[in-house]
């Protein structure tokens, strides 16, 4: 019961989560331009804050033995939404459903975390080691392949295809090291591991999909501005490599790839070039990420620590069924089970 309750309010929190911050950024957006940055580092909290409030309210709940509220809501359940949060925050919700959502999840999950490994393991087998520095590892790939970084257990490695120009090389360089110092390749594992949680979820996966995108968007912009590389010979790049990959075998998801993940590779792809064109994209800006954070933890406490009573029905639904049944009585007919019933 502990496991499909944290299940249901984790699921809870995301959703919500997802929700609240799309519209705080098309609000912000108004305002000032939101950096790519300060999205993964949002999308990151979102997804951590998730995980982690619900089960520490559930630990505090069976721990000492008291129920952790803050704030007390009466939902009438003769309404959609009293029926909705019945089904969600009530004990006698139904359990087979949600747990089939459960097993669901986590099957899912399992399986796409497999194919992960295997794919990992093809790019492994079909590449050579040309250098290693330290803990990173960087590898040629056949010609073709979709370059990329991912993470190991004790090594990260670099991927590049075979047969391209010195330039287009080092720009690929440039931008997968960026990947590694942001963390993005220890993420995308995690962002796999959720799936096991979270892998019926539909927020999930936007979040997951805006998520690695931005990080691209957050590399390119990062590469452009602290690297010695033009903007021109960038995209050129982009497009070089794009063409060259056109054909062979997508990137898995565990891996932070070059030209993007293997969801809508064109549509990100085109994306990424227009924000390095458009000049109010480039900035780095974090002035709106402790605002995002906060209101992402409050989001997230405001849920786990929020109480519903189910009010079995309103007091004018109560009057309504009482006052048709006294007309009924008048009448001689027999008097609706629900509301006051009067003997007669």
């Amino acid at each position: 019961m502990i496991a499909l309750a944290y299940f249901i309010e984790a699921n809870l929190a995301l959703l919500v989560s997802v929700l609240v911050m799309a519209m705080l950024r098309l609000l912000a957006t108004t305002v000032a331009p939101v950096s790519a940055r300060t999205d993964v580092l949002v999308l990151r909290g979102i997804l951590t804050l998730s995980c982690t409030i619900p089960l520490l309210a559930l630990v505090y709940e069976n721990v000492s033995g008291t129920d952790a509220v803050l704030l007390g809501v009466t939902a009438e359940f003769d309404t959609f939404w009293g029926t909705l949060l019945y089904w969600l925050k009530d004990a006698q919700r139904p359990d087979v459903f949600f747990s089939a959502l459960m097993f669901g999840s986590a099957t899912t999950g399992m399986f796409a975390l497999g194919l992960d490994l295997m794919g990992l393991r093809r790019l492994k087998s079909g590449s050579r080691v040309i250098r290693r520095i330290g803990r990173t590892v960087l590898r040629e790939g056949r010609p073709g392949v979709h370059p990329c970084s991912f993470l190991e257990m004790r090594t990260v490695s670099i991927l590049v295809p075979e047969g391209i120009s010195i330039s287009d090389r080092r720009t690929i360089l440039f931008h997968e090291v960026t990947h590694i110092r942001h963390r993005d390749v220890r993420w995308n594992w995690i962002f796999s591991l959720s799936a096991c949680l979270y892998a019926w979820n539909p927020a999930f996966w936007i979040l997951r999909n805006f998520h690695q995108h931005q990080c691209e968007v957050a590399c390119d912009q990062r590469v452009i501005s602290h690297r010695p590389v033009s903007l021109q010979d960038y995209v050129k790049t982009l497009l070089d490599v794009a063409g060259v990959s056109s054909g062979t075998s997508e990137p898995v998801s565990a891996g932070s790839g070059f030209l993007g993940g293997k969801y809508l590779q064109k549509t990100a792809l085109k994306r990424r070039i227009l924000c390095l064109l458009s000049s109010y994209e480039k900035g780095s800006d974090r002035s709106l990420l402790p605002v995002f954070l906060t209101l992402a933890l409050l989001t997230n406490v405001f849920l786990a620590t929020l109480k519903v009573d189910i009010q079995p029905w309103s007091v004018a639904a109560l009057a309504s069924a009482t006052n048709s049944n006294l007309e009924r009585i008048a009448l001689n007919k027999p008097a609706r089970s629900f509301g006051l019933v009067l003997a007669y």
